[in-house]
């Protein structure tokens, strides 16, 4: 998959099955073609495709374990909607190609046989674009953002880590919702941010330091106004603590 940039990869209005009824005239409708029928089929098939699926930065890969996984999942994604698109057009085309040696034989077939080459022109051009599909290029930008947000994350890692510390120590002496947004929300984000990246860390620590949901509170399922707030938070960052402290430590 190279050449053409991986997007959305519009429906030709020419390959409807609807075009073609308005150009085959009384020619076309005399001679049984299956060209409307092809043309239904792949349609149909390109409507179920999902272009999002296509792109290896979907699910916004942290490093280049998950970037592995991001690009398996849109080579199988290809195999399962895409392959069976080209076979639609391909059906499409040989079908029309088909048709026009029949057509040919009918006097004043002239504009339905240029009708019936149009399509299979833009079936085939289709069916190459799908083929030209730039994974290659998809997967350098992906591997280029990785880096830099890597490189970032290296240069941050240590200064997260002592914030998340002090911000910490804050916290638990007046846990409230306002010091979480004060002093854990952003600093928390910060050393989970650089966890996940960093691919070192991110083998040894991420599996346990994710349950922490980015230190959201909405995705932690902690009611602020909950009467249990600041013993379900101190926990929470007792715990987050502790990790934080094996992170400094670690020598990967």
């Amino acid at each position: 998959m190279a050449g053409v940039k991986i997007g959305y990869l519009a429906y030709p209005d020419i390959l409807t099955n609807k075009d073609w009824q308005k150009k085959k005239g009384l020619i076309g409708k005399m001679k049984k073609t299956g060209i409307g029928d092809a043309l239904d089929k792949a349609e149909a098939v390109h409507k179920k495709i999902d272009w999002a699926d296509m792109a290896v930065s979907k699910d916004n890969p942290a490093n280049m374990e998950e970037l592995k996984t991001a690009i398996q999942s849109v080579k199988n994604y290809y195999a399962k909607a895409i392959v069976p698109y080209e076979k639609a057009l391909t059906e499409v085309a040989d079908t029309a190609e088909s048709a026009i040696k029949d057509v040919k034989k009918m006097i004043g077939a002239g504009s339905v046989v240029k009708a019936i080459e149009a399509i299979v022109k833009e079936a085939k051009t289709q069916r190459l674009t799908l083929k030209s599909l730039d994974l290659e290029a998809d997967i350098k930008a992906m591997v280029e953002r990785i880096e830099r947000r890597q490189e970032l994350a290296r240069i941050h890692m240590n200064d997260s880590l002592k914030k998340f510390v002090i911000g910490a120590k804050a916290f638990l002496s007046d846990p409230t919702p306002e010091n979480w947004d004060k002093h854990i929300k952003q600093a928390g984000r910060s050393v989970s941010n650089s966890v996940k990246e960093l691919e070192n860390y991110n083998r040894v620590f991420w599996k346990e330091f994710q349950k922490f949901e980015g230190f959201d509170l909405g995705r932690m399922n902690i009611d602020t106004k909950s009467p249990d707030f600041a013993d379900i938070t101190t926990k929470k960052v007792k715990a987050a603590a502790a990790q934080v402290k094996d992170i400094a430590s670690f020598k990967g």
